[in-house]
């Protein structure tokens, strides 16, 4: 049996060999016990600088094409690399390693590290260039100018191209052109599936992305964060995108908080069409933190928050120029829900040059310096589900301008707290627009304002109003304010709760905390109401009292036998007067208003006299005087042919409808103004279980 031979190499830890950094002889082995790492000496080569031998179970396993390292790279990552840079003009490696892919593309890694490049092509098909993270560092060269990376190529059509998982540092501080518009990543040729994924942009001179007009689609940016761009101030968007079909946005975030910028936009959409944009977070932007303009189309754009914005939240309109649309091509089909807008400086969600756009669930927290929602040169625009909070002095929180038509407003909130602050207001010239159950909430100057002829507000609330003068200013013509109701902050007195200056106005069935209308136009103002009275029973002469005797002392308390089965007119009858010749009877009870009432009755309104109130209710008759023994006379009091209506009917007001039995009724007469009772005796007395439905319209404005 051979004996056993042991054989040892030269070993010791890794900071050991870093720190002795002996030069190993032509062939000599040194073995790093805690890495595992093998390195085989040349007799000229120090330790540090040999290469290294990983063990497999080390190696990262490769799912890559080509694997590139930095000039940083770890010496383990340079070990696995195809290629490694120098550190100068990186893209020399990076193109080399993109070229020699074979015609069914690949992928491409590039390890840890910083690479310095000036223009990397993406002009392979079926290709992904992807990094290891924030870690991976793609900084353009000293006062290169350029992009960092192009997607495309002049002459051709390419597709399929990814970018994921890197760090695109435009270097700005050391960009020289004033003029220089590219941007990191530029898309300025065809090309179409391009999926940006993962990428922290950095200190671009001007753009972040930027694609040419009409030439890219199928395009997806999802996952990126935008940091400190436009150091040339001069009002570049962040991701500038033009003219693509099919394109996603979803996941990602912008801070220009150290930009230093004056006027720079986010996302710039300008002529694409299907757009999505998502689950996007925008701050501190100096310009609109999305733009949607240049004829877009099909746009959703969901789930937003943007911080610190100097224009708008959101903005669509037709170009940055601000020509509106002369040409006829608007955006079109725009939808905006769940964005919430907090402390933008000029408007909210700005929404011009559009036909049908659709506002819902959205938040936009003031202040700002002039609207939260602002509609002017757009068709079809549909806000619902809204809220604006914190208004600026003589501002409307939701305005349309004078050429904004069809334009509704459903379920909103106006909050404008601010002193001056405005709610609802439309100018004239704008057509058609719709402010239905809508709420103002603490407002000290114009609650809802109706400049715009047409206009028509329903169901609305306006609470906690505290200005002096008036709340709504009707100043439109045919406009209609339906079935709102105003109420006050506790101590305010208005002078008017509406003003009415233009003619044909209608203000129907509200509920004003004053009840005051001033109006220069005569104006009809009233409720509408609708009064049912079923199954109801035919006058009784004495269903209320019968055969009172009248010869005892006086006050004589009539004992009350029945009530009436609606509110009715009371009817009194002596059916024996005598040994009276003269007498004063009063009776107390709640009329058909709710109201507690008293009438009193003489000799002079003759020996048998009806009620001028329908009592629902009696709670007293008494005779307070007599003249005379009343001797063997007696009196009955019943019901009447007059039914009590629950609201007051002024002048000018009417019963416009009336159903008997089902039937349509005209057998019927109003009492004398402003008594609130219809008498239906001279279409014939009431005979048991008739029926009556009366429409009517009443001045009871409170």
């Amino acid at each position: 049996m051979p004996v056993g031979v042991t054989i040892k190499t030269r070993r010791g830890t890794a900071a050991e060999w870093s720190a002795a950094n002996p030069t190993l002889a032509a062939g000599e082995p040194g073995y790093e016990t805690d890495t595992g790492i093998l390195k085989i000496g040349d007799g000229v080569t120090a330790y540090n600088t040999l290469p290294a031998r990983v063990p497999t179970s080390q190696k990262t396993t490769r799912s890559a094409t080509i694997v590139i390292a930095a000039s940083n790279s770890s010496a383990k990552s340079k070990e696995q690399a195809d290629y490694v840079c120098d550190g100068i003009n990186d893209e020399v490696e990076i193109q080399a390693a993109i070229y020699s892919l074979s015609a069914t593309g690949g992928r491409i890694l590039l390890l840890e590290g910083t690479y310095n490049v000036t223009n990397v092509l993406c002009d392979v098909d079926d290709i992904t260039l992807e990094g290891e993270g924030r870690s991976t560092v793609l900084k353009l060269n000293n006062a290169a100018n350029s992009s960092i990376i192009s997607i495309g190529k002049a002459g051709e059509s390419h597709s399929n191209i990814t970018i994921k998982n890197v760090t695109l540092d435009g270097n700005s501080n050391e960009q020289t052109s004033e003029a220089n518009k590219s941007a990191l990543l530029s898309i300025p040729y065809t090309v179409s599936n391009i999926t940006v994924e993962s990428v922290y942009f950095t200190n671009a001179y001007a753009c972040a992305i930027k694609t040419a007009s009409s030439v890219a689609s199928n395009v997806s940016i999802i996952q990126c964060d935008f940091y400190d761009t436009d150091k040339s101030a001069r009002g570049n968007h962040v991701v500038d995108l033009n003219g693509i079909t099919q394109l996603v946005i979803d996941n990602c975030y912008i801070d220009l908080s150290g930009s230093g910028t004056t006027i720079s936009d986010g996302f710039g959409i300008r002529g694409c069409t299907d757009v999505n944009i998502s689950n996007v977070s925008i701050s501190n932007i100096s310009g609109h933190c999305i733009m949607i303009a240049n004829g877009s189309k099909f746009v959703n754009i969901d789930n937003v928050n943007t911080w610190g914005s100097r224009l708008e939240g959101v903005c669509v309109e037709w170009q940055a120029n601000g020509t509106h649309g002369l040409d006829g091509i608007y955006n079109q089909d725009i939808n905006i829900n769940n964005v919430i807008v907090n402390q933008t400086s000029m408007y909210g969600i700005y929404v011009e040059d559009v036909i049908g756009v659709n506002v819902s669930n959205c938040i936009v927290n003031g202040p700002v310096l002039l609207n939260h929602y602002y509609a002017n040169n757009c068709m079809d625009v549909n806000y619902v589900n809204c809220i604006a909070r914190v208004g600026v002095n003589a501002q409307y929180m939701f305005f349309s301008l004078g050429n904004a038509t069809n334009v509704s407003y459903e379920n909103c909130i106006a909050h404008p707290s601010t002193a001056g602050a405005r709610g609802f207001g439309c100018l004239a010239g704008a057509k058609n627009i719709i402010f239905n159950n809508c709420y103002v909430y603490d407002c000290d100057s114009y609650a809802i304002s109706m400049a715009a002829d047409g206009t028509i507000v329903k169901n609305c609330t306006l609470s906690e109003i505290k200005t002096t003068a008036y709340p709504v200013g009707i100043t439109g013509a045919n406009c209609q304010f339906i079935g709102n109701t105003i109420q006050y902050a506790t101590g305010i007195t208005p002078a008017q709760d509406i003003v009415i200056t233009k003619a044909n106005a209608t203000v129907i069935d509200n509920k004003l905390g004053k009840g005051n209308i001033t109006d220069s136009t005569g104006t009809a103002v009233f409720r509408r109401f609708v009064e049912t009275f079923t199954d109801v029973k035919a006058s009784v002469t004495n269903s209320i009292c019968s055969s009172v005797d009248l010869s005892t002392a006086v006050p004589i308390s009539f004992t009350l036998a029945g009530q009436p089965d609606y509110a009715r007119s009371i009817k009194f009858a002596f059916a024996s007067h005598a040994n009276i010749t003269a007498f004063s009877i009063t009776i107390t009870g709640i009329n058909s208003l709710g109201a507690k009432v008293s009438e009193t009755f003489t000799e002079s309104d003759g020996w048998s006299f009806e009620t001028r109130w329908a009592y629902s209710r009696i709670l007293s008759i008494t005779m307070t005087s007599r003249t005379g023994s009343g001797a063997s006379d007696t009196i009955n009091v019943g019901t009447g042919d007059r039914l009590g209506l629950s609201n007051l009917v002024f002048p000018g007001m009417t019963i416009y409808k009336a159903l008997k039995n089902g039937v349509d009724y005209t057998g019927y007469s109003i009492s004398a103004v402003p008594y609130s009772y219809v008498s239906v005796a001279a279409g014939g007395a009431i005979v048991d279980g008739d029926d009556f439905i009366f429409y009517y319209n009443s001045g009871n404005t409170v």
